[in-house]
């Protein structure tokens, strides 16, 4: 399992069993530190060109996890160490680590004074540490940190419900998510990162997010890219943007995603379409899926690894994975939507939701099915969290779900923790200063379509004109995309579900094969497989 391990008894059995049992590629490195710290790291190699653990002559260390652009070097990390190291101040670690220019890790620093653990801005790439405060532990899954430790029953609950967490609760007392965008050390836990642009017009606009997603790209040069391309504009205007070297899209041959994602197979080098019941999903990679993400993932998607393990297999593990994690929700407003009904009212006028609730009603009817005393939970730990940002409380919403929702705590293992065991995720719609422009627009337009053109204009016109699995296209008026998108989402409400979702309809038909606790298998695009 791919992260960083501090003191955790069996950190290397485990990483070999994980990967050999998925069949991922594992490159670890181990270290006793100056403090007798047991670190271990599994890495994709390529991208700490200097190792994941670097001593300096001073007697500190550093170890990485993920990956990060520093100084516009990919994995340079033994300049980062003496930068960070050569600071006697929290102000002057902020601003060292604020330098970092992209990427998604975890980072150990250990000084002959201190120790400090360094993330990056959106816990795309999470890790779990002890605060019971007998001695220092950090893991990327949090059951490694949890035996013998008491269960919380409430946010047990809260996980059956949801699927997910919040904040940074698991089910265990004093188990928890390091903080996001933050540097943590055992007296404190200061926030480096800035979410929002500097005051100026040249930052202040949905058309600088395309050039600027393009110069961010220029860091990943020298490996292949790999890009899950849908039915929606996410991953299409990934692809409007950098060359992809490898795409694929599944589900059904002539439904849902696969014939408006085939309208672009000639962009890629090489492109592959199925359905997944073509796969063969043996029992022991979900049994490896569900050890990944107990205590904080309810049924996660192991179907996924299955999937990434075959992808590594024909284009090779390691090359880059572009994910459109965040596109829906600052292209199309997601994190604006509330179920039912009048949910699809709020989306085809969207101006009726900002006056017919606050941002608190908003995030309460966004987590509905919650009981009071779990509203209460979710409500404390969003005052919590929000209290640091300066911003409106609609920006704090978004936030919330972004740094601490929705999207942290569950949209991001997919694309980010099960895809990291084989690729090296890469999420640009939070590349740093990308996401920096869309935080100056007013996230009440996000619900609106009405940043789709300025966000499209200068893409190539088929990739503007085609329509989307929602009907709707990036050229067109704002409110006709908008009436679109809810003529598709209630279809999803009728006998005509599987135009839209027709991918989730295979889900159920999946059969897992094998006993549970075998290594090995073969998964290859044969076959079909029902549930059971």
């Amino acid at each position: 399992m791919k992260g960083l391990y501090l003191n955790i008894e069996g950190a290397e059995q485990h990483v070999i069993g994980f990967a050999t049992s998925v069949g991922a590629p594992t490159s670890i490195e181990q270290a006793l530190s100056p403090r007798g710290n047991q670190i271990l790291v599994d890495n994709h190699c390529q991208n700490w060109p200097e190792g994941a653990i670097v001593s300096l002559a001073g007697g500190e260390l550093v170890a990485a996890s993920g990956h990060f652009i520093y100084k516009n070097q990919l994995g340079n990390l033994h300049q980062f160490a003496e930068d960070f190291i050569s600071q006697s101040s929290h102000s002057g670690r902020m601003g060292v680590c604020a330098a970092i220019e992209s990427g998604s890790f975890v980072i150990y620093v250990e000084t002959t004074e201190d120790c400090y653990l360094i993330t990056d801005p959106f816990g795309l790439h999470p890790h779990y540490q002890d605060r019971a405060g007998d001695g220092l532990k950090v893991a990327p899954a949090a059951s490694l940190i949890a035996p013998g430790r008491d269960t919380l029953p409430l946010a047990t609950q809260i996980l059956k419900k949801k699927r997910h967490l919040f904040g940074n609760l698991t089910i265990w007392k004093q188990v928890e998510r390091l903080e996001p965008g933050a540097i943590v050390s055992p007296l404190s836990t200061q926030f480096y990162f800035n979410y929002f642009p500097p005051e100026g017009p040249a930052q202040r606009s949905a058309e600088t997010v395309r050039p600027k997603m393009i110069d961010n790209f220029t860091h990943y040069r020298g490996r292949a890219k790999l890009l899950p391309i849908s039915g929606g504009l996410d991953s299409r205007f990934l692809l409007s943007v950098a060359k992809m070297d490898y795409g694929y899209t599944y589900g059904p041959s002539d439904l849902g995603d696969r014939p408006v994602a085939r309208q672009f197979s000639k962009y890629f080098s090489e492109y592959r379409e199925f359905s997944l019941l073509e796969l063969s999903y043996p029992k022991h990679v979900f049994e490896q899926g569900e050890r990944l993400f107990f205590g904080t993932i309810h049924k996660p998607l192991s179907e996924l690894l299955v999937l990434y393990g075959q992808l590594a297999k024909e284009w090779g593990a390691g090359v880059y994975f572009c994910d459109g994690y965040l596109g829906d929700a600052l292209q199309r407003g997601i994190y604006f939507n509330v179920n039912g009904w009048r949910g699809l009212l709020f989306r085809l006028c969207p101006w009726l939701l900002f006056r017919m609730l606050s941002p608190k009603q908003l995030l309460m009817q966004r987590y509905s099915d919650l009981n009071e005393e779990e509203t209460r939970l979710l409500l404390e730990t969003y005052e919590a969290t929000m209290a640091r940002f300066q911003c409106d409380e609609w920006q704090k919403v978004f936030l919330f779900e972004a740094l601490y929702g929705r999207g942290a705590r569950f949209i991001v293992h997919g694309g980010s923790v099960m895809a990291n065991q084989f690729f090296t995720p890469l999420q640009p719609f939070a590349f740093y200063d990308v996401f920096r422009s869309f935080m100056a627009e007013d996230v009440r337009r996000f619900a609106s379509f009405r940043l789709l053109k300025p966000l499209w204009r200068e893409s190539a016109r088929d990739f503007r004109a085609a329509a989307t699995v929602d009907f709707y296209r990036p050229k067109w008026p704002s409110f006709i995309n908008r009436f679109l998108h809810v003529v598709a989402r209630a279809m999803e409400k009728t006998a005509n579900a599987n135009r839209i979702n027709s991918y989730k309809e295979e889900l159920n038909f999946i059969r897992l094969v094998g006993p549970i606790g075998c290594g090995g298998g073969n998964s290859g695009f044969t076959g079909a497989r029902q549930r059971q």
